[in-house]
């Protein structure tokens, strides 16, 4: 579909009190990012609906689809504001609806509220393909891309605050910033996980060595992995190259593969911290539950709330040449990637 086409209408729900419910539950695998996700079934999960993300998945270039999570359409949700009991995340089921902490009522605030009385709100969720899928423990890299996060549209007080945020973080010199990230530890059957705050503090040596970090297991560096991620972002590069005016303002990369490897003889164990002075040959290639290479691992966009191109949503700012920001992110993870393969030949 072409982006000069008249953006769809948003969603109408004909029958407002009909919800999807009874096939909606919690989402383990959220990393970073307030808005509010639920798994709709086994290969879908459904996100609280923000207006300019459903256009801009409605108006998206052909050539970039391949790049993000497929949209499969809307559906309407229940949900109940109160103290969630679930102690592994925040929602949990009851005849109103799902029940949402208030703390994360923030992310509906900007979400197309069908119905409310006194006993129920229904909200407009997307439907998306869930990127985790077929992964039993998939490990999941967040990066927000770019120099920039403000939307065009963005307020002055939101403008001041995320340039500074971006001046100050690793967002300014790589166009990277770590935003969540969590790795299947094989020995110990857990995971390590870092979020937004800890991304905030790091420099850039150490992001790029969070980077690495992320593909060792706690006993062994994925080296299976490295060709397809270059391989994910070469073409995504290539095609950031050819969209005249776009800019992916607070969007971010995510790299997500399985950390359950169905050949659990692993080799020598490997200090990650060591990578910039040795690093080993590279062992024996182990298999995931992915059903072929193009599933080993994913490399894709998310979070396009503040996206834009000329003539989006009748946007006033016009701009020209492709998103540089976002390229410099992009180099910086090749240029990682690449080197990183070349230690390990």
């Amino acid at each position: 579909m072409s982006s000069s086409d008249t953006p769809d209408k948003m969603p109408e729900t004909q029958e407002r009190h009909h919800t999807e419910n009874n096939h909606v539950s919690s989402f383990d695998h959220q990393v970073a990012g307030q808005s509010l996700i639920l798994r709709y079934d086994p290969t879908t999960i459904c996100k609280c609906l923000v207006h300019r993300e459903y256009v801009f998945y409605q108006h998206m270039p052909d050539a970039l689809r391949p790049h993000v999570a497929t949209f499969k359409g809307t559906t309407p949700v229940k949900i109940s504001i109160g103290e969630a009991s679930q102690e592994n995340g925040s929602l949990q089921h009851n005849t109103r609806g799902f029940k949402v902490d208030p703390s994360r009522y923030r992310a509906l605030q900007k979400t197309d509220r069908i119905y409310n009385n006194e006993d129920e709100e229904i909200y407009q969720f997307m439907k998306l393909e869930d990127l985790m899928y077929p992964y039993r423990q998939p490990c999941i890299l967040d990066l927000k891309v770019g120099v920039r996060q403000h939307g065009d549209d963005a307020p002055q007080e939101k403008v001041d605050y995320q340039t500074q945020k971006c001046l100050n973080t690793t967002s300014h010199s790589l166009g990277l910033r770590l935003c969540g990230m969590k790795r299947y530890l094989i020995r110990e059957q857990t995971y390590e996980k870092k979020d937004k705050f800890y991304g905030r503090q790091i420099g850039d040596d150490e992001l790029k060595n969070e980077i690495i970090n992320f593909l060792h297991n706690g006993e062994e560096y994925r080296f299976d992995l490295v060709d397809p991620i270059i391989s994910q972002l070469q073409k995504l590069e290539a095609v950031i190259r050819t969209l005249e005016g776009y800019r992916f303002y607070s969007c971010s990369l995510v790299i997500i593969y399985d950390g359950e490897i169905e050949n659990n003889a692993v080799g020598d164990s490997v200090d990650p911290n060591s990578m910039n002075n040795n690093v080993p040959e590279v062992p024996p290639q182990q298999t995931s539950n992915a059903n072929s290479v193009n599933d080993l691992v994913k490399a894709r966009i998310v979070d396009f709330a503040h996206a834009t191109y000329d003539g989006f949503e009748k946007d006033s700012v016009r701009h020209i040449g492709p998103d540089h920001g976002f390229l410099l992110g992009l180099s910086t993870l090749l240029e990682v990637f690449n080197e990183f393969k070349k230690q390990s030949l």
